[in-house]
């Protein structure tokens, strides 16, 4: 997740801020992760870490980081998401959702495809995932009174969303079938296998580039 992810890269740099200036840019992380939604998480993560650069620089001279932007964190957050574009398809966690959604259903199975409900898995698996980090982030930011109660609702929610899901997995059949044999199999199950594996390689690259 987006927020565990810059709080930890930037342990060694929050500890040059004083406490009322790292509460600054804690929750400014945690409302950006909890608003950004499907935006590409690499570039809001270098504009966080910029905005960390400037609360530092301001600090060494006196300012303190609300001083400094004139705002509050969630006001530059706000900005900051609107003019960061959206994730690609292929590199939205979404795809992990869909593609595992569909191999949970599918994969390794001998009995024949059936394509159009593969495709119906997918699609839900993709909204699921993409839907689940935005309550989870949810649940980080908002922990008070209301907002609590919303976070139980919004989770049993997603409870509920993934058993309907598999139950459509399940349940659901069209007529788009393609009779299986062994090599459609393996074709089948290694595309799946090798979006994964794509996704994967790509996430630690970059965190290693970085």
């Amino acid at each position: 997740m987006l927020y565990n992810r810059v709080i930890s890269e930037t342990k060694d740099k929050q500890e040059k801020l004083s406490f009322r200036n790292r509460e600054f840019f804690r929750k400014f992380v945690t409302y950006t992760s909890y608003i950004a939604k499907n935006k590409d998480q690499d570039i809001l993560e270098k504009r966080m870490l910029e905005i960390l650069d400037d609360i530092i620089a301001a600090q060494e001279d006196g300012l303190d980081a609300d001083e400094y932007f004139g705002k509050d964190p969630e006001k530059i957050a706000q900005e900051i998401v609107e003019i960061t574009p959206r994730k690609g398809f292929l590199t939205s966690n979404g795809i992990y959702g869909a593609v595992a959604m569909v191999f949970l259903i599918h994969g390794f199975q001998f009995s024949n495809l059936d394509v159009g409900n593969a495709i119906i898995l997918a699609v839900l698996g993709y909204w699921l995932t993409i839907y689940g980090n935005h309550v989870v982030s949810g649940m980080i930011y908002n922990k008070k009174g209301v907002e609590l109660a919303r976070n139980d609702l919004k989770l049993a929610g997603l409870l509920l969303a993934f058993i309907v899901v598999i139950a459509v997995g399940v349940l659901v059949k069209t007529p788009f079938i393609i009779a299986k044999n062994d090599w459609i199999n393996w074709l089948f199950n290694g595309i799946l296998c090798m979006l994964l594996i794509w996704n994967v390689w790509r996430s630690l690259y970059i965190k290693k580039k970085k």
